[in-house]
């Protein structure tokens, strides 16, 4: 029954667009009257509820800043010095991939454009039991957590820390500045731009032990490194820090003697690939 309904509907349709006969006016016609989008938002953000709304969210924002816990609590630098992070993936295991390999030439492709058949597949080692590797080489990792600028870490408790670092943020528009605790919408206005707050993933990372810090990337032997200088009151209460700052910019002065520290990490590849069902 549904189906004969539907198909003598679907010919009524066909069969009034084929006819173009007058069939006269039924009832009053009235102009299409669009309402203001403008006058819409304006008579939605005048109303009670949408108010009441946006103090609530506001009163919320506020006492999340207001009761912010302090991350990390660093004691303060007492004399300027500077060390390097080095993080180390060391290979437990030996770790082949399939690659295919022309016939004719022995040259290595990762995707064949001709025929398969002039190509072998060999399995070659990616890595081997025993290889140290520096993750900071790795152009996916600078991409990833973006160290092409500097990170200054600060207690904002600390009036020294806090004026030296006042008087940087107007000379380096580059800089990052982090806060061990406290405000940071209030620090932001003060400051003149954003604040962050420090957590203890980028404290690990960069092995952070005192403030105020300047965090960045360093090169050292053609090796990347994350470098750490932690600046005394010689430097704080300089009345220029933005020379002291640019003297570090790209990592330690005296980069020949730096202590180094090595942050040791394992990666198995085989038990990697029996989980994904590979071959190791």
């Amino acid at each position: 029954m549904r189906l004969r309904y539907a198909f003598g509907l679907a010919i009524a349709v066909v069969s009034s667009a084929a006819i173009s006969a007058d069939l006269g006016t039924y009832g009053e016609v009235y102009e299409i009257s669009e309402q203001d989008m403008f006058q819409r938002i304006s008579f939605q953000a005048s109303g009670a509820d949408f108010k009441s709304k946006a103090e609530k969210k506001a009163a919320e924002a506020k006492q999340w800043f207001e009761s912010a816990p302090q991350k990390v609590t660093l004691p303060t630098t007492d004399v300027t010095r500077s060390y390097m992070v080095r993080h180390v993936l060391n290979v437990i295991s030996d770790h082949k991939v399939p690659v295919f390999v022309e016939k004719s030439s022995g040259r290595m492709v990762q995707t064949p454009t001709q025929n398969i058949s002039n190509y072998r597949v060999e399995h070659r080692f990616l890595a081997r039991k025993g290889d140290k590797i520096n993750v900071l080489d790795n152009p996916e990792f600078n991409a990833r957590y973006a160290f092409k600028g500097r990170f200054l870490v600060f207690n904002p408790d600390n009036e020294v820390e806090k004026n030296f670092v006042m008087e940087v943020a107007q000379y380096d528009p580059a800089m990052t500045l982090i806060t061990t605790h406290g405000d940071i919408l209030g620090l932001s206005e003060e400051t003149g731009k954003p604040v962050h707050l420090l957590y203890p993933s980028l404290e690990s990372m960069f092995r952070l032990e005192r403030t105020p810090s300047l965090l960045g990337v360093a090169d050292k032997d053609g090796e990347t490194f994350l470098s750490v200088t932690q600046f005394g009151p010689e430097q704080t209460e300089s009345k220029k820090p933005n020379r002291v700052i640019s003297q570090y910019w790209n990592g330690p002065v005296d980069s020949e003697e730096i202590e180094i520290k090595t942050v040791n990490k394992y990666f198995d590849p085989s038990k990697m690939n029996e989980q994904m069902g590979g071959r190791p």
